[in-house]
């Protein structure tokens, strides 16, 4: 851990991430002034990422020896199931005319005078694919294999059930994410809604909770 400490102490990490992050957007055609505006957002987020992890690292391995492969293997971990951990709160100045376009997970910690949510007309994940569910308290597993249209899928007599289970889970966790989103605005949000009406559309989600269609 001291190791990993001394590295981010004294090489230039976040200096780099500005580089590399300003060399990839010009890359893509953005102006210079756009280049500097988004690089200070997310120079800003990186640091405060950097600092959490360090955190986290600290006070779940700091007391142990502990190899870098030991430190892959938890992150690794923690990637593929922690789906509880928030993004550290920052604050970023807004110069009023900087537009950012980001993912909803990036803007985690971030807040904006203005946050414009376009897409809400997509559609959760599919209901059905080849895919094998897991359920670890019940220890029962079920199975779909997606056949072509000409023939039915094949499935295990279990995977009806886990796969509703599934499909409230994705519900719950697209509303977790469209709250995030909307909580990012400080005076203005903006919802681009779309119809048809559907339980797994962010549209959906918005119109439930009676925000006034413009």
């Amino acid at each position: 851990m001291s190791v990993i400490k001394n590295i981010l102490d004294y090489e230039p990490v976040v200096d780099n991430f500005i580089l590399n992050f300003k060399m990839r957007k010009r890359a893509q055609g953005w102006k210079e002034d756009q280049c500097n505006a988004a690089a200070r957002t997310e120079a800003v987020r990186y640091q405060a990422d950097l600092e959490k992890l360090q955190e986290i690292l600290q006070n779940n391995l700091g007391g142990d020896k502990v190899s870098l492969y030991d430190v892959y293997h938890y992150l690794q971990l923690q990637i593929a199931t922690n789906r509880s951990e928030s993004e550290p709160d920052v604050e970023i100045k807004d110069d009023y005319r900087t537009i950012l376009c980001m993912t909803v997970h990036k803007s985690k910690g971030l807040e904006f005078d203005t946050v414009i949510i376009p897409y809400t007309h997509r559609k959760f994940p599919d209901r059905y694919n080849t895919e094998l569910l897991i359920d670890p308290h019940t220890r029962q597993v079920g199975w779909n294999f997606l056949t072509d249209k000409k023939n039915p899928d094949m499935r295990n007599d279990l995977y009806a059930a886990l796969k509703e289970e599934e499909i409230e889970k994705t519900k719950e966790e697209e509303t977790r994410i469209l709250y995030v989103a909307m909580t990012r605005a400080i005076n203005n949000l903006i919802c681009i809604v779309h119809p048809p009406k559907d339980p797994e559309r962010w549209s959906y989600l918005i119109e439930e909770v009676g925000v006034d269609e413009k």
